[in-house]
């Protein structure tokens, strides 16, 4: 890297961080580059070396029980209570939004369950049924609020001193309104959703029998999918039998599937295409609403596409939200379900800078930026290095960067530089 550059010139730095022994150690790192002249620096009297304290907190929490466990995702907690209110054990079906995707969970005896690894922004909505052993929703699901962890700060305040100046900071404020400026008119625009181009979903090779989904739907008003297939798809049978706890199964078998070579008979099951619910096509089949189905596809035949686990045949089960260019919906079919609405992550912000090589890039607006940079995450690899792009604005003068962060080791570390920014001319 060069210590000066032009204006409206590709900046590139180099990060590197080593140990006292010149070892380099990996990081996460944030990076601020401003403009000196308008961003005056303030005197430093905190800073993350002084007030991080990792370190003395881990050996202060050495043998305390930790409340918070480690997510992999948005986690959501409820309790689950029957008919008479009272909690009990079993299993729940979890839909996100309208079909597009769900899970089961089982809760414990005391009703309580967790679901995690949600990862969506903003809100989404999340539904909840049981089913009793005979198929029909019963019971309600309360979700729990969510705690976050408290923050511990012991650290004083930080007190700004302020000075009065009238130099301005900024050369030109972002919310200022040109004098020349004119308003426009309001106007309204219409359109209409396009319809997808693209092909209609289709399982490998060719289905020995198709059952539509809304066909399915008129004929049988269960809420089991297993049980509105009997009868329907030639030469399957369902037969359902309880084990030792009282809770139902299904043995689910296509003519001819009389293959054990995997210690199951069972036909295969494909969801939207993708393998699902391992052996047991039974109980992965009693888990799918049949408001979902768009249609089932059935192979009766073994199918080397497939392998071994094709031999006793397969059910491909694709969901509405899974059919091109279709306009089903399924919202009333979520009327047997406990309906919540739940926040998930922030939508991060995207810092706005310009590209000049990029030839779409407006080049005769004036660049009088007073951030240049600002990155919150920045990972330093295992050789100790990290690479920083950006262009420099239209002013001369000097930029100050600023990186600070945490080691993988948890150790705090502190970084200060400055650039030299030239005209053109």
């Amino acid at each position: 890297s060069k210590n000066s550059y032009s204006t409206r010139e590709k900046i590139q730095l180099i990060l590197k961080i080593t140990d006292d022994a010149g070892q380099p150690i990996a990081a996460n790192l944030s990076a601020s580059i401003t403009d000196n002249l308008q961003v005056a620096p303030l005197e430093r009297d905190h800073s993350i070396v002084k007030e991080f304290s990792l370190e003395k907190e881990m050996v202060s929490f050495s043998g305390l029980t930790m409340k918070h466990f480690t997510e992999y995702g948005i986690t959501v907690q409820g309790k689950f209570f029957n008919n008479k209110k009272i909690p009990q054990e079993t299993d729940i079906t979890v839909v996100q939004g309208q079909f597009d995707d769900f899970t089961t969970v089982k809760t414990d005896p005391s009703g309580a369950f967790m679901v995690n690894g949600f990862q969506f922004y903003d809100t989404t909505p999340l539904s909840f049924q049981a089913k009793d052993q005979k198929g029909r929703p019963f019971g309600t699901i309360k979700l729990q609020p969510f705690e976050p962890p408290a923050l511990l700060y012991n650290g004083a305040g930080i007190k700004l001193n302020l000075k009065r100046t009238e130099i301005p900071q900024r050369m030109l404020i972002n919310f200022q309104i040109a004098k020349d400026s004119k308003l426009l008119e309001e106007v309204v625009i219409k359109g209409q959703k396009l319809e997808s181009g693209r092909a209609p979903i289709k399982t490998y090779g060719t289905a020995d029998y198709t059952l539509d989904g809304a066909r399915l739907t008129e004929i049988s008003a269960t809420t089991n999918l297993l049980a509105g297939l009997q009868g329907k798809i030639p030469g399957l049978t369902v037969t359902p039998y309880w084990d030792e706890n009282g809770v139902q199964h299904y043995k689910v078998r296509i003519r001819g599937g009389t293959s054990t070579f995997l210690g199951s008979a069972d036909p295969m099951v494909l969801l939207d295409g993708v393998p699902f619910g391992g052996d047991d096509a039974g109980q992965a089949i009693a888990q799918i609403s049949p408001a979902m189905v768009s249609k089932i596809e059935v192979i009766t035949h073994a199918n080397p596409v497939f392998g071994v686990r094709g031999t006793n045949g397969v059910l491909s089960i694709w969901t509405k939200s899974s059919a091109a260019g279709t306009n089903e919906t399924t919202s009333a079919d979520l009327s047997t379900f406990s309906y919540y609405t739940v926040p998930g992550y922030h939508r991060p912000t995207v810092f706005q800078s310009p590209d000049y090589e990029n030839k779409a890039e407006d080049a005769t607006k004036a660049d009088y930026r007073s951030t240049i940079y600002w990155s919150p995450y920045i990972f330093v690899n295992d050789e100790g290095m990290a690479e920083l792009s950006f262009f420099s604005a239209d002013l001369p003068g000097r930029y100050r960067v600023v990186v600070e962060g945490v080691t993988l080791e948890g150790k705090p570390v502190f970084g200060e530089s400055f650039i030299e920014i030239k005209s053109r001319d």
